[in-house]
């Protein structure tokens, strides 16, 4: 039997702030990016968190911006139970491609989602229709060019074969944060070449901000943007 991903032992990782790429690069930005978008709207802001695992992000932006109202959306029966056993917020348990709404988002956050699911041009697809006009969303990745090479160099991950950073393809990755326990089952990792993302992105939204951070031996392994409406 297929071990199930364990939302209990990755939110306490988060809540002892034993994640530091979450905490020093993925947190502030999310937080930033939030906050600029806030300055510049009016109050009542609809948020959505997609693929919001265990809860704790959502939670997290609900309790620093008062003037906003923060749902979570995930595939995962097991990341809902979760969510909704430590949170008093609204999560959703459903596909963000599949996602039939009338409602209209001023925000969706997508915190190392993307590279987790195979069809994100129907993801962004299904972004544009849900997003209010000047809307953005907010995304964060490990960084396509870099991130898993700088994992091989370092012996984090072992392939089956040669890394082809053309080659686009599902690899099964076992997750682990520094100094944090192995999580008892593997991730998909779609990867795909960094001209793939930015088109596809750019045929649906203006890139309104690209970062790309968390420098290991001189080289980038995170990436961080903004997509606007």
């Amino acid at each position: 039997m297929k071990e199930q991903y364990n939302y209990e032992q990755r939110l306490e990782e988060l809540e002892n702030k034993k994640d530091v790429t979450f905490q020093k690069i993925l947190e502030p930005f999310i937080y930033e990016s939030v906050e600029n978008y806030i300055e510049s709207n009016k109050e009542d802001i609809q948020v959505l968190d997609v693929g919001c695992g265990c809860g704790f992000l959502t939670n997290q932006i609900a309790n620093k911006f008062s003037n906003i109202e923060i749902e979570g959306i995930d595939f995962s029966d097991e990341a809902i139970k979760c969510a909704e056993k430590h949170f008093n917020l609204k999560f959703i348990k459903g596909d963000i491609t599949t996602f039939n709404t009338n409602k209209k988002y001023d925000i969706l956050v997508y915190n190392m989602v993307l590279h987790n699911l195979e069809e994100i041009p129907f993801s962004m697809k299904k972004n544009h229709e849900i997003l209010k006009q000047d809307g953005i969303v907010i995304i964060t990745i490990p960084h396509p060019t870099f991130w898993l090479q700088d994992k091989i160099n370092r012996g984090k991950i072992t392939l089956e074969g040669p890394f082809n950073y053309k080659e686009e393809i599902i690899y099964k990755i076992p997750f682990k944060i520094k100094n944090g326990s192995y999580h008892h089952n593997y991730l998909n990792y779609y990867h795909r070449c960094l001209s793939t993302y930015i088109n596809i992105f750019s045929k649906y939204f203006k890139i309104l901000n690209f970062e790309e951070t968390d420098y290991k031996n001189g080289l980038p392994t995170m990436l961080n943007i903004v997509l606007k409406k």
